[in-house]
């Protein structure tokens, strides 16, 4: 039996299941697919109390809604920690050395949930802070350093391959 890649999605993924952007279209096509991987078994994924928080505030009452009615539809799993000071700890440290700016410490929570809760891949289209070379360089010469295993960190594009 080969165990299923547990993957953490971050708020952005259900953005863009409902993004209308001709330009993005690709992008778009990519977070569907990555949903239907989801619902044929082939993950097992994870949301946090972040990025429910996080929809939470979407100004768009009708598309908060749909939003939030992927986490049911899609059966995701929740991602429960009795305390928070391990998450908040490790995101204090991809801040301190860099990785994401402090007026993003939200990104560096992300990071650090998926982290702590041993997910393979983080899932995100927030290429500015997350997704990026330096930040993935750094959170995983933290996360070895502080004995934890390498989180992979991807958009939906590269984790389905299209």
């Amino acid at each position: 039996m080969t165990l299923k890649p547990r993957i953490y999605l971050e708020t952005t993924i259900f953005n863009y299941y409902f993004l209308e952007d001709s330009g993005r279209k690709e992008d778009i096509i990519a977070t569907k697919r990555l949903f239907e991987e989801i619902k044929l078994q082939n993950f097992e994924a994870y949301v946090s109390a972040l990025t429910i928080a996080e929809l939470e505030r979407c100004p768009d009452p009708a598309k908060k809604t749909k939003m939030l009615s992927l986490i049911e539809s899609y059966n995701l799993l929740r991602i429960n920690f009795e305390s928070p000071v391990l998450y908040e700890e490790l995101a204090g440290k991809y801040i301190l050395a860099g990785a994401i700016p402090e007026s993003k410490r939200g990104d560096a929570l992300h990071i650090a949930i998926a982290t702590v809760a041993k997910m393979d891949i983080l899932a995100s289209w927030n290429c500015n802070h997350i997704v990026r070379f330096r930040t993935q360089e750094l959170v995983r010469a933290i996360n070895l350093s502080n004995n934890y295993t390498d989180l992979a960190i991807n958009t939906p594009k590269e984790v389905v391959g299209t």
